[in-house]
């Protein structure tokens, strides 16, 4: 009875182990599909558009400090992702070439 149980277990853990490895590889085939649709140029924060800068400069972003930015080209449209970064908390925001902020 022991070794009944043993080898059920056993084949539990192999097929549990063989969806989730099923998962993640589809996962991974979307990501690499939308990457390789999107162009992704990196800037120097004094590289970005002045009406982007000057949002940045709003009372709302006081602290804040750019870590990373980058203009997305997609098929549909082109925007400007600027990481920034306060104390700990850090956070990705999107504009367009007008310095609105999109969601």
């Amino acid at each position: 009875m022991k070794k009944l149980m043993v080898l059920a277990f056993g084949l539990g853990l192999a097929l549990t182990a063989k969806t989730v490895y099923a998962a993640n590889n589809n996962v991974n085939t979307v990501v690499t599909t939308n990457l390789v649709n999107d162009e992704r140029v990196a800037l120097k924060p004094e590289e970005l558009p002045e009406p982007i800068k000057k949002t940045l400069s709003a009372p709302e972003y006081k602290g804040w400090f750019i870590t990373e930015a980058a203009l997305v080209k997609t098929a549909a449209a082109s925007h400007y992702e600027v990481s920034l970064t306060k104390e700990k908390e850090t956070k990705l925001v999107k504009f367009d070439k007008e310095g609105a902020l999109l969601k």
